[in-house]
């Protein structure tokens, strides 16, 4: 996910390792901010919102991860 893109109709679910949070500094540079653990939902206030993404969120470095994306018609009530 990437800081910047339109939330459109998706969010995500860490579901294996760790995610590091990014947010875009003047200049260019990337600040690390923070880090999310397994289990933890990113993405959804873009969603809610119909706003850009603030934030940056990658797998670290010579780590591995599994992310579930979510669409909004999963959401549905039937």
């Amino acid at each position: 996910m990437q800081q910047g893109e339109w939330g459109g109709n998706t969010f995500y679910l860490s579901v294996k390792g760790a995610l590091d949070v990014y947010i875009g500094e003047r200049g260019g540079e990337q600040r690390k901010i923070s880090r999310l653990p397994p289990g933890t939902c990113f993405g959804e206030m873009a969603v809610l919102a119909g706003v850009e993404r603030n934030a940056t969120v990658s797998v670290p470095n010579h780590e591995t991860a599994l992310v579930l994306e979510v669409t909004r018609p999963a959401l549905s009530v039937c």
